[in-house]
């Protein structure tokens, strides 16, 4: 007999914005994590795929002609959650040669990352999910 709880998928959906002239690629291979080079950040110096939790907080508009929204299924066991309105913050910073208040913004971003299985929304300013496992192919479809 066959119980209802085989049939659970333990992903959940998440979006991507993927550069157009890598969608071939990207849907024949699947995406796999990436290392950010000196990022001054131990979150998000480990290699990851960076989503959205809602596909309305891709920045499309402005992007159309060289970005399109894919939606991903991803195991959340291999996701973080962390509040990307800091990373901007730091970088900013960073740009303005303030190297103090970027260091202590960057420390911030790093303390509130999370699990995404404790995040709640508005936890975070502008949260931002961390995959850190590839997401093959048959998990990923072009939203329309």
């Amino acid at each position: 007999m066959i119980e209802s709880r085989d049939f659970i998928d333990p992903s959940i959906k998440l979006y991507y914005q993927a550069p157009r002239n890598k969608l071939e690629q990207i849907m024949q291979k699947g995406l796999t994590p990436q290392t950010l080079p000196d990022c001054g950040s131990r979150v998000r110096g480990k290699p990851a795929i960076f989503c959205l939790l809602q596909p309305q907080d891709a920045i499309l508009d402005d992007l159309q002609d060289e970005h399109v929204l894919l939606e991903v299924h991803a195991d959340p066991r291999f996701c973080q959650v962390a509040d990307k309105s800091l990373w901007k913050k730091y970088r900013k910073l960073l740009k303005e040669e303030t190297f103090e208040e970027a260091s202590q913004v960057i420390k911030e971003y790093d303390q509130q990352a999370l699990p995404l299985r404790i995040y709640r929304q508005g936890m975070l300013k502008e949260p931002e999910v961390l995959v850190r496992t590839s997401i093959p192919p048959e998990q990923i479809t072009i939203k329309e």
